[in-house]
């Protein structure tokens, strides 16, 4: 199979499957959070994009009012820091949300340890860390638990396409 540089199948529409992940997180917001219209919910939120890629979700998150800072390891445009999910670049409690869209399939089981604990930190109390993506439900659980461990204190999940959400508490 044949990748580009950014190892992406240039046969595949890839920003047509970056917009279905998308609509169908936003799809799937209401439950995760209370909130029916999502531009309402990231109306002048602080959301980092971890693993932003392209920066196509970032685009997506500042037309529905958020203020969207793109991290990666292979930044693209000049409004994406390098950085790792797993040191986190920024002071503690900057962010309301933490984000990342098919990020876990690419990070080890320590990796994702470590990005829980840095989503935590980076976090407002009351914020929100977000992953969106396929995983098996071994994974998923991993997840679920390693947020526990790293302070977090209610989480939604849902189930095939996962969106997952964990709160930090605001005490």
């Amino acid at each position: 199979m044949k990748v580009n540089r950014l190892g992406l199948n240039p046969h595949i529409n890839h920003e047509w499957v970056a917009l279905a992940g998308f609509k169908i997180f936003l799809r799937n917001l209401p439950k995760a959070v209370g909130s029916v219209d999502p531009r309402v919910y990231f109306r002048d939120k602080k959301v980092l994009d971890v693993g932003c890629g392209t920066g196509t979700d970032m685009t997506r998150f500042q037309r529905l009012g958020a203020k969207v800072q793109g991290l990666d390891i292979h930044p693209t445009r000049p409004d994406i820091i390098f950085g790792r999910a797993s040191s986190l670049p920024f002071p503690d409690a900057s962010f309301d949300i933490v984000f990342s869209k098919f990020l876990m399939d690419l990070l080890s089981l320590v990796e994702i340890k470590a990005y829980a604990r840095e989503a935590f930190r980076a976090l407002v109390p009351g914020g929100k860390f977000i992953y969106f993506g396929l995983m098996i439900e071994a994974d998923a659980n991993f997840l679920l638990t390693t947020a526990r461990q790293a302070g977090f204190d209610r989480t939604y999940a849902d189930e095939i396409l996962t969106t997952f959400v964990m709160n930090k508490p605001k005490n």
